[in-house]
């Protein structure tokens, strides 16, 4: 049985966090944008409403609040997965209700995306099934291969070992870090991770957190949510807390 492995944190990233600077450089203060946002699913109550909140680049939000608040809804309009049904959502810049479904699908590719139950393409190998984001956004092939080789390495997972096999055979732990590298193969100015922690064990939760700082630092703005009804690490002192409570921030 494989031994887990601790997600590591490079020495050259470690001690030059410019190093770890992305493709995308947005010139606007805030990267992220929410105006009078509400969120309607059908003829339900919104999952979301009168959500207004900027986030600037470089920031570490946690998002916060119980089972149904709305946090996933809220990642999904951020990671610009869906767009409000009033309101609007910019990112970078960009209002993402006003897209058309191409460019907000090359938008995305400037987003690193984890979902709260993310799904691997089953039968490509962990290293295709990484390296492939890098070559959707027009990485050639040998560096989207080493992309997806630093990504592996990153999240603690040797591509040596598991690059190979295939996505199905493995364990949950695993795969989320698999899908985790996936959101960081290209680089992205942003990030949107749905319970990054799910799955994992406590020392593994602990090293990712402490990767999700460094992005931070380097530049890279980090929205997370955090789980429902589980005791949470205290927020360091450079992270910002929004709570959710009934699809309204708390103030």
């Amino acid at each position: 049985m494989r031994q887990p492995h601790s997600i590591s944190i490079p020495q050259r990233i470690r001690t030059d966090p410019k190093s770890m600077t992305t493709d995308a450089t947005p010139a606007e203060r805030h990267l992220v944008v929410l105006e009078g946002v509400e969120k309607r699913f059908g003829a339900r109550l919104a999952a979301l409403s009168g959500i207004d909140v900027a986030i600037g680049r470089g920031e570490h939000v946690r998002v916060e609040g119980p089972s149904g608040a709305g946090k996933t809804t809220l990642l999904r309009l951020i990671a610009a997965l869906d767009a409000p049904t009033s309101g609007h959502v910019a990112i970078a810049g960009r209002r993402v209700e006003s897209l058309a479904a191409p460019a907000r699908a090359r938008l995305r590719n400037t987003i690193g995306i984890l979902l709260h139950e993310p799904v691997l393409p089953s039968r490509r190998s962990v290293l295709a099934a990484v390296a492939v984001g890098a070559t959707i956004a027009g990485a050639p092939d040998d560096e989207a291969e080493q992309r997806a080789i630093a990504a592996l390495t990153r999240v603690g997972l040797d591509p040596a070992t598991l690059g190979r096999i295939p996505c199905r055979e493995l364990p949950r732990g695993e795969a989320r870090r698999v899908a985790f590298a996936r959101a960081l193969v290209n680089r992205p100015a942003l990030l949107v991770l749905d319970d990054p922690g799910a799955g994992l064990d406590a020392p593994t939760g602990a090293s990712l957190q402490a990767l999700l700082e460094q992005f931070a630092a380097a530049g890279v703005t980090v929205v997370a949510s955090a789980p429902s009804g589980v005791p949470l690490a205290p927020a360091t002192p450079h992270m910002r807390i929004l709570r959710l409570e009934s699809g309204r921030l708390a103030r």
